[in-house]
């Protein structure tokens, strides 16, 4: 079964009595395409084919550069070659005019119809030939983690999108979320079409027609090949049991990192440094692990107390008396980073790596992002336990797939008494849309907090 694992799972509906006709661009082979004028993604009458006559064609190649076409006349459908060689997506506009149905009042109608030619499926999310297209404000789009529908560029929350689905005789009905996304879950092999409908409540005169509203339609075909038989060794991860061999895993690898027992807090002289640009400030870190900083400019004070108050709040964490249920993920026992397990029931979605009784990895989901922490290095205290050393955090857009941050971060320390308290901590920003100003490297940022003077708080 082909699995399409996003937000939301369409639920099957009776097909409404009244049909209604919209483009669908339908891909064939060898990059090529038919045009239909129907309810679905096969040809109706050919003679309604004269009322999308004036529809404009174009064709989106890999690098996302976008050509106009033409279409040829076809027995019961117009027909797309596209240009060149490799996956393309077609796409095709149409201002259909003013109309009129019923009683109701008249409105303005527009189509928009693209669809992915050349390829099997339809294409990994955040790809070029996804980007909006100026000529079309309203798109279906795969996202990471599901389709996406766009109006003037942004998610649309609350869309109704109709789903045909390979081998099923009705179509699908779903509501898009808070982030534009719908899901899918379909079987087999074939054609994937989705609908989707927005309606401004816009007045205005076309060819001396008036209109009180304005109805917008998309659609998006793909096709949808059949997955391999699954060489997995173990269960898909919501089928996951707990394992007491990965639960221990975890146990023993939280209680191997360094903590701070009975820490009453310290206070120490901070210099962080952004850019380039040096900011002194008092700290206090209280035995709860509140971090204040006295004499920082907001945005600096921000970052500092993001910063530092991670360092302390993982030597103060007290997960290693937990037990939390763990399974493994797979069978694989040597990969670099070590033994993948999955944490059951969790809503962040955790999961780890552990290698020589260290975490290497941690991956969570939050909101719209998720992020990956990757361990490269760790140091062993006095006790024999692990202190961070060298580690980058990586973080992804859920709506698209694409890569926003990465953060390389290096951390020394010191020993005052029995704690081993932060002397540095910088952090490298990697950033893909940023311009570089002042003559630096594009999209990158550079941050330091140096502490020293560090005196620990009487234990209460």
């Amino acid at each position: 079964m082909k699995r399409l694992l996003f937000t939301l799972v369409l639920a099957a509906i009776a097909v409404p009595t009244a049909r209604a006709h919209f483009i669908w661009i339908v891909p064939e082979k060898d990059g090529t395409a038919k045009v239909v004028f129907s309810d679905s993604l096969e040809p109706d009458d050919p003679k309604l084919l004269a009322k999308i006559g004036k529809t404009a064609c174009y064709a989106r190649d890999a690098e996302g550069q976008a050509s106009p076409i033409k279409w040829k006349d076809g027995k019961d459908a117009y027909l797309l070659t596209a240009p060149g060689k490799g996956p393309q997506l077609l796409g095709g506009v149409c201002a259909y005019g003013v109309i009129q149905r019923g009683q109701t009042e008249p409105f303005l109608l527009n189509y928009y119809a693209t669809a992915l030619v050349g390829a099997p499926t339809a294409g990994r999310a955040g790809h070029k030939f996804y980007a909006p297209w100026d000529t079309m404000p309203l798109q279906i789009v795969p996202s990471h983690g599901g389709y996406t529908v766009l109006w003037q560029g942004k998610p649309l929350a609350d869309a109704e999108v109709t789903a045909i689905l390979p081998g099923k005789e009705k179509p699908a009905v779903a509501k898009t979320n808070d982030k534009g996304q719908i899901t899918l879950t379909p079987e087999g092999n074939g054609l994937c079409g989705l609908r989707v409908r927005h309606t401004e409540k816009k007045e205005g005169k076309l060819d001396d027609k008036e209109y009180k509203e304005v109805r917008h339609y998309a659609t998006f075909v793909f096709a949808l090949a059949a997955a391999a038989p699954s060489t997995e060794k173990t269960p898909p991860a919501e089928n996951l049991k707990e394992d007491p061999a990965a639960t221990k895993l975890l146990a023993d690898a939280r209680a191997a990192r360094a903590q701070w027992p009975d820490f009453a807090g310290f206070t120490a002289d901070a210099e962080v440094n952004f850019d380039g640009k040096v900011h002194k400030a008092k700290v206090t870190v209280s035995g709860d692990g509140k971090v204040r900083f006295d004499g920082l400019d907001k945005d600096v004070d921000l970052w500092a107390r993001r910063t530092l108050g991670s360092i302390v709040g993982h030597r103060t964490d007290n997960s290693g008396s937990r037990n939390t249920p763990a399974a493994f993920t797979d069978d694989v026992k040597d990969h670099p980073q070590g033994r993948a397990i999955k944490v059951l029931n969790d809503e962040l979605h955790s999961s780890y790596r552990i290698k020589d009784n260290q975490i290497t990895e941690v991956n969570r989901a939050m909101k719209d992002r998720r992020f990956t922490i990757t361990v490269l290095e760790n140091k062993l205290n006095a006790e024999n336990k692990y202190l961070s050393v060298s580690f980058v955090v990586n973080y992804w857009d859920l709506t698209n797939g694409e890569l926003v941050r990465s953060e390389a971060n290096h951390h020394t320390w010191t020993r005052v008494g029995k704690f081993d308290l932060p002397a540095t901590a910088k952090v490298v920003t990697g950033t893909p849309a940023k311009k570089a100003e002042g003559g630096g490297n594009p999209g990158l940022t550079a941050q330091s907090l140096t502490l020293t003077n560090h005196k620990l708080e009487a234990a209460k």
